[in-house]
């Protein structure tokens, strides 16, 4: 014995508590203390290897602790009553009763009275144990109950991979009679018997050391703890029994017999005292007294004179029968409760009746395997991959002839064998895994609920099963025919659905209409009758399983999977329940196929079944190939479509039926008929198309043609201008109807055209073409709607960005020719070239400051000179007859520099015209800043050069478009400058002379900063410098006149004159 999980129990007390009679003193503590308990609270493992260790662990072991076997162990007397909640772990040992002793029993009481339990036994054998009635002293039988496990009221109990074999539940011997008879046996105590006639002995107890007291005799306790032996006789009344003993024995005259144990009474004074688990008091003596009636024993024995024998109790038999033998394996009391999980065994147990005696009956046997007691529920719950095998019988009262039903409850997803003819009557309900049989009585009596889980046939075993089959649950039921041929002769019903596994063959010949699915995963689901499957059903027929129409035509609600389908000479019907599924396996039988409901059904594999195909509604889609049916007719509100290949002598659409080749939704895909085809008027051909490819028909034969065509067009740039919808063998002339379009883009335009073979689409672009009929377009914008339409229809492949243009209309379609005509660059040109002019007129211009005049370019060094005075006209020409210009030296040519600089700007409007022309106001502005050297490198020749920053910014009115730059320019320029003669010009006469004034030639071109102005008796000369050539005046011929002698003309003199 080893301490395990230890906690500590710990109690608190206020500051002021008592403790063990002491008050605390001295100085508190703030807060509660805490004290200890007298020990720690630690659940115990007992390791049990004998008997006795075994025996002392059932006995000292407290709820929690745990009891684990080290080694098998055989039984040298009755194991006492497991009463506290604990685990036994057999480690895969072997407990054996040593066929004399029983096996466990696990109840608890408190005094008489029992309690809660709750006890699991793991990984234990059970074997040759025995549960045996108490003989009957001169009185009935004792019961033998449960010979591995008991299971008393109240408690619960849960096994785990246990095999019970080879245990027994055995009825006890009745005694025989006798003046004052002895009680009836107990559940293994011995009734005692009369001693010297003075009056029968107490009832035997509750195992075999709780035997019932002769009179003055008393024995040991028995299994139970306080179960005492029966009570003796010799006082009025009797003694009474103790708990769970016998009733006492009777007194010579009117004493009636001890009362009973658990269940039992105390003598009346006319009869024995009824039995509890023990047997019944013993007979009176005297005239009338009769043997109490019995408990779980025996029935008390026979008075004398005319008292009779005690009835006999729970499996006891009456005064002198036979007791019982119930549950060889396991006995569950009323109130019990047991649950087997993971692996199990329960096989060679047995249950026997016991001897009658004086000529009474013998005892019954019921429940080789298990016997049930009450009502209530027995639970099978192996897990995955796990078999339990029961094969000795489950028994209830009321399968027996008594009261009380319980139901067999299978769940878990391992497998329970059952192959004993079973008479528990509550039904068996099965939510998981399956349950197999090989007859039906393997279920007792009741109904079998499949919610979850299923049956499987043993095998050999053809058992129709359906007659007692309860409405399928929501979760289903699975049916495993495990390589038998099974047919179901009744209907199923129910909210769930129906899974086929396992080989062989289920024949269904019933009317079922269950509302869940039918899933074929392994054999044959076979009708047996014509509309035998549930119509709504959704079937799945897996790979490798075959749904069987055996000849007789049904209607489904859809087919799915990769499986067979043979029809025989059959019609199938699928789709009515609306849902879309695909079929990869194949279809076979000379029968047919009719396809039906909302949904699609896509056959992908390879069929060859030879009756028609009709499609009366939704989508038959063929991607795999029907190979040799006669017909496929597509009626109204039907559609036939796929990849595959179809292969009837003749596909014809009727009217409102339609033909929509390729995959849904894939242009380039494409179906074959290997055969004719024939539209007929009010059929629809509806095809599929993109940029560059569209969906279509390959016909081998004929294609005769009728309906209308409808063609879905998906988003993209569209490149090819003509597809091919439909080849054949031959059109004979025949055409369709009208086209029709989807989502054709705008600005495109379909028809039509066929030749011998083939029927074509042609796409043809005709952008604006409806603005252009209302004058909704100026000029600009035709130009390029035009454009483009010539350069698509002329087999130009249209860039993606151009494509979308074809998707517009109205004013949205207006703006976007707009932008594609260029106007708005424009404005970025006129800008530019705006910019460029206004820098090269700077760089040119000799006007700007620093490069023209006297400082300019031709000119010497500008000097500084004091102001001269101005003499008048009259004056000046009177000094030139007489005096002669002064000589003047030319200057001298400088080589040098000139920077300059120059901010430019301007500001420009274009109004257009938008309604007409299609031409908007444009608005162009420019700036920037220029700087510049010019190198004087002889007279009149300069090279300079200049660097200018600058922007310009523009828009169309209307917010058509407009835009910014910024521009960096550079230039290099050459200026050479000729001098030219002066030119003369007519001058005014002078008023003195009466000869006009001639120009003195300048000695260089004035300067706009400084000039200076000669003024000449003969003549007068100017010259103009511009960028490229100076101009001069020619002088005058001089006027000739005689000269007259006069005084000369005194000429004022300034001070400073006159002061030197």
């Amino acid at each position: 014995m080893r301490p395990r999980h230890c906690s500590v129990r710990q109690a608190s007390v206020r500051r002021s508590a008592w403790l063990s009679g002491t008050m605390l003193s001295g100085t508190m503590l703030a807060g509660a203390i805490v004290i200890a308990a007298a020990g720690p609270a630690c659940a115990t493992d007992f390791n049990v290897g004998s008997d006795a260790q075994l025996r002392s662990a059932i006995i000292s072991a407290a709820s929690g602790d745990r009891i684990i076997f080290t080694n098998s162990i055989t039984l040298a007397a009755d194991l006492p009553a497991v009463q506290k909640n604990v685990t036994i772990l057999g480690n895969n040992n072997t407990l054996s009763g040593n066929n004399v002793f029983r096996g466990l029993f696990i109840g608890a009481f408190s005094g008489s009275t029992q309690v809660p339990v709750n006890v699991a036994i793991q990984d234990l054998a059970i074997t040759n144990a025995r549960a045996s009635g108490g003989g009957g002293g001169g009185g009935g039988g004792g019961a033998g109950l449960g010979g591995a496990i008991f299971v008393a009221n109240l408690a619960n109990v849960t096994v785990s991979n246990v095999q019970l074999t080879s245990n027994a539940a055995r009825g006890g011997t009745a005694g025989p009679a006798g003046s004052g008879s002895g009680g009836g046996g107990g559940m293994g105590g011995t009734g005692g018997n009369g001693v010297g006639g003075v009056g029968g002995g107490g009832g035997g107890g509750l195992g075999g050391g709780a035997n019932g007291g002769n009179s003055n005799i008393g024995f040991p306790g028995g299994i139970a703890t306080g179960a005492n032996s029966g009570g003796f006789g010799g006082g009025v009344g009797g003694g009474n029994g103790g708990a769970n003993g016998g009733g006492g024995g009777v007194s010579v005259g009117v004493g009636g017999g001890g009362g009973g144990g658990v269940g039992g009474g105390n003598g009346n004074g006319n009869g024995g005292g009824g039995g509890g688990f023990g047997g019944g008091g013993g007979g009176g003596f005297g005239s009338g007294p009769a043997g109490g009636a019995g408990g779980f024993g025996g029935g008390g024995g026979n008075g004398i004179g005319n008292g009779n024998g005690g009835a006999g109790g729970f499996g006891g038999g009456g005064g002198g029968g036979g007791g019982a033998g119930m549950g060889g394996a396991i006995f569950v009391q009323s109130g019990g409760s047991l649950t087997l999980g993971g692996p199990l065994t329960v096989n060679g147990n047995n249950a026997i009746p016991g001897s009658g005696g004086n000529g009474a009956g013998n005892g019954s046997a019921f429940g080789q395997g298990v016997f049930l007691d009450g009502s209530g529920t027995l639970t099978f719950a192996p897990a995955a991959a796990q078999s339990q095998t029961v094969s000795n019988e489950i028994a209830d009262g009321a399968g027996n002839g008594g009261s009380g039903s319980w139901t067999l409850a299978k769940t878990g997803t391992g497998t329970l064998a059952l192959s004993a003819t079973n008479t528990y009557s509550g039904g068996t309900t099965v939510t998981g895994g399956l349950i197999n049989f090989n007859a039906v009585n393997n279920f007792g009596s009741g109904q079998i609920t499949l919610n979850g889980g299923g049956l499987q046939w043993a095998t050999g075993n053809t058992t129709d099963i359906s007659s007692r089959l309860a409405a399928l649950g929501s979760n289903g039921a699975t049916f495993d025919t495990n390589g038998n041929n099974i047919t179901l002769g009744s209907s199923l019903s129910g909210t769930g659905g129906l899974t086929k596994t396992g080989a062989g063959v289920l024949t269904l010949s019933g009317s079922s209409n269950y509302a869940g699915a039918t899933n074929v995963n392994a054999g044959t689901l076979q009708a047996g009758a014509s509309n035998a499957f549930a119509s709504n059903s959704a079937f799945t027929v897996a790979s490798g399983a075959t749904l069987a129409l055996n000849n007789f035509s049904q209607t489904i609600g859809s087919l799915a999977g990769a499986g067979a389908v043979t029809l025989g000479s059959a019609t199938l019907t699928t789709g009515g329940d609306g849902t879309s599924t695909t079929f990869s396996g194949t279809i076979s039988g000379t029968g047919a196929l009719t396809k039906t409901g909302t949904g699609v059904l896509t056959l992908s594999g390879s069929s060859n079944y030879a009756g028609a195909t009709n499609v009366n509604a939704g989508t038959l889609q063929v991607d795999g190939s029907i190979n040799n049916s006669s017909s496929v007719t597509v009626n109204s509100g039907g559609t036939l479509t796929g990849i595959g290949t179809v292969d009837p002598i003749t596909v014809t659409i009727a009217s409102g039926g339609t033909l929509a080749p390729g995959t849904p939704g894939v242009p380039g895909t494409s179906i074959t008929i290997a055969g004719n085809l024939a539209f007929q008027s009010g059929a629809l051909y509806l095809v599929q198309i993109n940029p560059t490819t569209s969906t279509s028909a390959n016909v081998t034969g004929t294609a005769a043609l009728a309906g209308n065509v409808l063609a879905a067009f998906a988003p993209g740039s569209y490149l090819a201008r003509q597809y091919t919808i439909l080849h054949s063998g031959g059109l004979g002339g025949t055409t369709f109807g009208p086209l029709g379009t989807t989502n054709l883009p705008a600005g495109f335009t379909t028809n039509l055209s066929y030749t011998s073979t083939d029927v074509l689409l042609n796409l043809t672009a005709v952008l604006g073409q409806q603005q252009l009929a209302t004058g909704g377009l100026s000029g600009n914008r035709q130009s390029i709607a035009s454009a483009l339409n010539n350069f698509f229809n002329n087999g130009g492949t249209l860039p993606p960005g151009f494509v979308n243009v074809f998707g517009l209309s109205g004013g949205n379609l207006a703006n976007a020719l707009t932008l594609l005509s260029g106007e708005a660059a424009t404005g970025g040109q006129q800008g530019a070239f705006q910019l460029m002019s206004q820098f090269l007129g700077v760089m040119l211009d000799p006007f700007v400051d620093g490069r023209g005049g006297v400082g300019g370019a031709n000119g010497g060094a500008i000097g500084f000179a004091p102001e001269r005075e101005v003499l008048p006209d009259d004056i000046a020409l009177a000094y030139a007859e007489v005096m002669k210009a002064p000589l003047t030296k030319a200057p001298l040519f400088e080589q040098r520099w000139s920077v300059w600089g120059s901010a430019y700007g301007g500001y420009n409007r274009t109004s257009g015209d938008p309604v007409v022309v299609g031409s908007h106001d444009l608005t162009a502005r420019a700036a920037g800043f220029a700087t510049g050297m010019d190198y004087r490198v002889a007279p009149g020749t300069t090279l300079g050069f200049a660097l200018a920053g600058g922007g310009t910014n523009w828009g169309l009115a209307q917010g058509l478009g407009g835009g910014k730059s910024d521009a960096f320019q550079a230039g290099a320029s050459t200026a050479l400058r000729a001098r030219a003669r002066p030119m003369s010009r007519p001058r005014s006469l002078s008023p003195i002379t009466g000869c006009r004034p001639t120009a003195s030639p300048p000695s260089a071109i004035t300067s706009p900063r400084a000039s200076t102005r000669r003024v000449s008796a003969g003549a007068s000369r100017a010259a103009i410098a511009s960028r490229h050539l100076s101009a001069e005046w020619r002088p005058t011929r001089r006027c000739r006149r005689k000269t007259s002698a006069r005084p000369p003309t005194a000429r004022p003199i300034s001070p400073a004159a006159a002061s030197a």
